[in-house]
């Protein structure tokens, strides 16, 4: 099973491919109504199912399925849904179109990103660390990036994960090499260029 806390809420994994929230669950995954103080006993996240990993957590976050699909929960203000368009609604989980086939989700800031099988890198949401992955930032008023789109020319990659106060994204490809791209105020990029996309072996 695979666990996410984050502030005062968890979200779990079952071994069935369900998924389940307590703590601060907000009204968009308790159908409409915010439990005060809290979710005192797990309750399942309707929507999800044949869950393998979840990133971010019940506040806005990404569930990925066993056959490569992405859903997509919280605010959208940035475009963090990957539905095309950046709303001020929050929902619960929907699936995250134009992008399949994935094999690892990460989210920091944001921003998402996502490898598929294939090899590629995806990105959408917040730019405003630099974590979309396409040598640019924006300042903090601009909109963000509402469809997946390529992060990077890789076709090689297997894994990626990201920071959290760090807010940056690094990514495994398949020689064992590193790539990352975000925020390195404090190095975590690895590189003396600080905020560059750097290679690291």
């Amino acid at each position: 099973a695979r666990v996410i806390a984050q502030n005062a809420s968890v979200m779990a994994v079952m071994r069935d491919g369900s998924v389940r929230g307590w703590g601060e669950v907000p009204a968009f995954l308790t159908g409409g109504a915010r439990k005060y103080p809290g979710v005192a006993t797990p309750m399942p996240i309707t929507g999800l199912a044949d869950v393998v990993d979840i990133a971010g957590g019940p506040n806005g976050g990404y569930a990925l399925t066993r056959d490569g699909r992405l859903f997509a929960w919280g605010p959208n203000i940035k475009g963090q849904l990957g539905t095309g368009t950046a709303t001020v609604e929050e929902r619960g989980p929907a699936i995250v179109a134009g992008v399949s086939d994935v094999v690892s989700i990460a989210t920091v800031n944001g921003a998402a990103g996502a490898v598929t099988k294939d090899g590629r890198v995806w990105s959408w949401g917040s730019n405003e660390q630099g974590g979309l992955g396409h040598g640019t930032q924006a300042d903090v008023g601009e909109p963000g990036q509402p469809t997946p789109t390529h992060a990077t020319t890789i076709s090689d990659a297997v894994e990626v994960k990201a920071g959290t106060f760090g807010r940056q994204f690094i990514v495994r490809r398949r020689n064992g090499t590193l790539v990352g791209w975000g925020n390195s105020d404090w190095g975590q990029l690895g590189a003396q260029a600080l905020g560059a996309v750097v290679l690291c072996t």
